[in-house]
């Protein structure tokens, strides 16, 4: 994907003919954007789906799938 976008904490990525928009924010940025409480109460993980297996990202973290989609702590 190419960016569209990028300006400070924000990035958005260029998408031509799709009716999705696909965009990374600072915490602060998306809390705001959300209008929720920046700190907020749960979890600041992410969750991705997917089927790549396990692998080692460019960073050097080990990444390994997890079954329980909803609950479950994706090894990073």
């Amino acid at each position: 994907m190419s960016v569209g976008k990028s300006f400070g904490k924000y990035v958005e990525f260029a998408l031509p003919g799709s009716r999705i928009g696909l965009a990374l924010y600072s915490r602060k940025a998306a809390a705001k954007a959300a209008g929720v409480d920046p700190e907020g109460s749960g979890s600041h993980r992410i969750t991705v789906v997917g089927d790549a297996g396990v692998f080692t990202d460019p960073d050097g973290f080990a990444w390994e799938a997890t079954s329980d989609v909803l609950g479950g702590t994706p090894s990073r």
